[in-house]
């Protein structure tokens, strides 16, 4: 069980991320969506190595291709696991100076970029969502 409440924090950040997109805060939108992103990761690392994520901090990239290249290695084992972010590409512009960004000044990011990050931190959620609901990952109430 995470003690952090990794996917919880990972969907209030995604609909908070919507919900600036949706009212043209765009750079507060990309950073919501890379901290949803990171909680993702978070509960990922949580229900693979069972260890707190609590020491990773917000440097996700590293940690993202480690548990990437764990999951390749396991779908041996578990099928499911495996195929938990299979063909996942993480958006480059989505971990950009994160969370550094959060304290600078407006950034750019063209309309392709605004719709890869959203889609693909949408895509992570549903898959969280999806195991929290088949009991594959348990949350605090």
């Amino acid at each position: 069980m995470t003690k952090d409440n990794y996917p919880v924090a990972a969907v209030r950040h995604f609909v908070d991320g919507t919900l600036l997109l949706n009212n043209k805060r765009i750079d507060n939108a990309m950073c919501h969506f890379a901290f949803s992103a990171e909680c993702v990761m978070k509960t990922l690392y949580e229900r693979l190595s069972d260890s707190s994520a609590r020491g990773l901090g917000h440097g996700t990239e590293k940690e993202w291709d480690n548990i990437i290249q764990y999951l390749d290695a396991i779908q041996i084992l578990d099928a499911k696991v495996g195929n938990l972010m299979a063909n996942t590409k993480v958006p480059e512009a989505l971990f950009c100076r994160h969370p550094e960004r959060r304290y600078e000044g407006d950034i750019f990011y063209s309309q392709d970029e605004l719709e890869a990050s959203q889609k693909f931190t949408e895509e992570l959620i549903r898959k969280i969502v999806m195991d929290v609901i088949d009991g594959r990952i348990q949350v605090e109430e």
